[in-house]
């Protein structure tokens, strides 16, 4: 049965789900990026897009510029949702907050996720190439392309539209720029990382670092694709595959 969800992060719940996978995008994204996966969901398996503040239906909202504060936020606001199992699934930006979501978590003493899935991502140790956050329109406009070709070419051409999404986008960058991973203990879920072979932003061995913030086991699957490759069915089926 579907209830309204108590808390503005996420649509609604199912009561007879027995294991929730959240989802965080990435950066300039929404729930709205795995609006797809559903119908590839497993019965019992209930796919939850978190909905970030500053988008979709919380754009009134100002967006978060600090990780902290987010993963407060986010932790805060979940609570209500941790009743059974779940996994944290991150892609890009997103696989950084599902990580230093897992640590709050561990910190509050919540139960820790059954897998941390990150995709398109970094692990934490590492800092952001240059910034670009802080650079005119035009200029941020030109290296997010130049990085990601994010921006879909209907987007760039409606300028109207283009002035509501780029502060999100640079909000988000904000966010990542700012970022500094503190050492920890590692997490004790395992972790399982993708990476496209033709993402320009990425290595092998930075995404293989990920390993180091796990004791419960790293995999490391690579895809023939850019940055993007959110809705390919093939990753969908890699991580419904690795979910108890």
């Amino acid at each position: 049965m579907r209830r309204r969800s108590p808390t503005p992060w996420l649509h609604s719940l199912h009561t007879d789900a027995r294991l929730r996978l959240f989802c965080l995008p990435f950066a300039g994204g929404g729930g709205a990026a795995f609006a797809s996966w559903g119908r590839w969901m497993p019965p019992g398996v209930e796919l939850c897009p978190v909905l970030l503040p500053g988008r979709e239906t919380r754009l009134s909202e100002e967006p978060y510029q600090d990780m902290r504060a987010l993963v407060v936020g986010l932790a805060d606001g979940l609570r209500a949702a941790l009743d059974r199992p779940y996994a944290l699934l991150g892609y890009s930006l997103g696989a950084t907050v599902a990580y230093e979501l897992a640590r709050e978590l561990r910190r509050r003493g919540h139960a820790p996720p059954t897998r941390v899935c990150v995709v398109a991502r970094h692990a934490p140790r590492f800092r952001e190439r240059e910034p670009i956050a802080r650079l005119p329109d035009d200029a941020f406009v030109r290296a997010l392309q130049e990085r990601y070709n994010a921006i879909p070419p209907q987007l760039l051409a409606e300028r109207e539209l283009l002035d509501i999404f780029l502060p999100i986008l640079r909000a988000d960058f904000t966010l990542l720029e700012r970022y500094q991973h503190e050492p920890g203990a590692p997490l004790s879920t395992p972790i399982t990382g993708w990476y496209g072979t033709r993402d320009a932003t990425l290595s092998r061995d930075r995404v293989a670092a990920w390993a180091e913030h796990t004791t419960a086991g790293f995999e490391l699957v690579e895809r023939d694709a850019g940055h993007f490759f959110h809705q390919d069915p093939q990753l969908i089926g890699d991580v419904i595959g690795r979910l108890q």
